[in-house]
């Protein structure tokens, strides 16, 4: 129950580093917890697993038997319609599994359902789950980090307090009050919606970003921005109780997701929870960089050249097919900068530049 005291023991069993431990990455079903127990039980003998689960939850065992070097044989996942079933919106499977000693097969067979053998197969690369394994096959050499990284957007888990909006009565907050700060930590705000429906050239939306850098002093604010500081202090409470570890020991009224690359000018952004590879072009708004919210993931850069360059090889053929081969949809964010970032750009720019110099008429060679 919210604001119970008769909660389970918390304990880091899945063995995440650093922040993995204490976000998102580490939340996890009842039924992955009875899964991998279940596994345990069975290290060193043959066996079978068949349980109903979340599909997203038989992945996430997938990957666990891989990282653990498992003795698995054969597994398979048989998608259900949940709805139909169990009227429960989710999608589900029966996921299937046989655990033989000296065997180590970490690909996994999806069906359709239980009475139709059309499959295709999944599998495991550097602990990330492949789910064309045709398709990644053909273009593998893409496969790999390049120069580029891709970024979370700002996050500070306080939205009525720290994103502002510009109306016909001047700048309010998430309370309605009526606003008059100084513009030195306001920066117009995107959110992954907007990325997804293509609202990235203008925003009422404006978000206080109070660092520059993770673990900056916020102090200096007082000086710089008295308004401000003002303002922040009047709904400390509201900050102060922030119930995320990320903001343990950390500076008063701290964000998480900043660096130079939030203040870039230009960007390329894409929404991690819709359900599409829609990247947008996004340049300043306001003569101010575009600050995200941590709904979208972005590449920063310094000129537009660049940005329009890397913009369309995200958009060509094969980069939407290696990263379509990686894509798990029903994940409840199904884009990551795990996958992002596994997209080399840099042979990504030297396979098509050989595409296009192949494609050109001899006579222009």
């Amino acid at each position: 129950m919210i604001g119970g005291t008769n909660l389970p023991d918390k304990t880091n069993f899945l063995s995440h580093n650093g922040l993995d431990a204490i976000t998102g990455k580490s939340n996890f079903d009842v039924s992955e917890w009875m899964l991998i127990r279940v596994i345990e039980w069975l290290r060193g003998h043959n066996g079978y697993i068949a349980m109903l689960c979340k599909t997203s939850v038989a992945r996430k065992i997938l990957g666990y038997l891989h990282t653990r070097n498992s003795e698995v044989k054969y597994s398979a996942i048989f998608n259900l319609d949940a709805k139909k079933h169990f009227n429960a919106a989710v999608d589900a499977c029966l996921f299937f599994c046989y655990f033989n000693a000296g065997a180590h097969v970490y690909t996994c067979d999806v069906f359709e359902n239980l009475d139709n053998q059309n499959h295709y197969r999944i599998g495991y690369l550097q602990n990330m789950a492949i789910r064309d394994l045709d398709a990644f096959d053909e273009l593998s050499y893409l496969f790999g980090c390049g120069r580029e990284k891709w970024r979370s957007g700002i996050k500070h888990d306080c939205s009525k307090v720290m994103e502002l909006r510009t109306t016909g009565i001047g700048l309010i907050n998430g309370y309605g009050d009526v606003l008059q700060i100084e513009d030195s930590y306001l920066y117009p705000l995107i959110k992954g919606t907007d990325v997804a429906r293509n609202r990235a050239k203008s925003t009422n939306k404006f978000v206080l970003v109070t660092q520059r850098y993770v673990g900056e002093p916020t102090n200096t604010i007082k000086l710089s921005a008295p308004r401000t500081w003002e303002y922040l202090q009047k709904y400390a409470e509201y900050l102060d109780n922030r119930k995320s570890r990320i903001y343990k020991d950390k500076p008063r009224f701290a964000i998480f997701g900043v660096g130079s690359y939030t203040f870039t000018p230009w960007k390329i952004a894409i929404s991690g929870l819709h359900k599409s590879f829609t990247f947008r072009l996004v340049g300043p708004i306001r003569d101010k960089p575009v600050v995200f919210d941590d709904t979208v993931y972005f590449l920063p850069f310094q000129t537009e050249t660049e940005a329009q360059r890397i913009f369309h090889l995200l958009n060509t053929h094969d980069a939407i097919k290696f990263l379509s081969s990686l894509v798990f949809w029903d994940d409840k964010r199904p884009i990551k900068t795990s996958l992002l970032n596994s997209l080399n750009l840099d042979a990504l720019a030297t396979g098509t530049a050989h595409e296009e110099t192949k494609q050109i008429p001899m006579e222009f060679c």
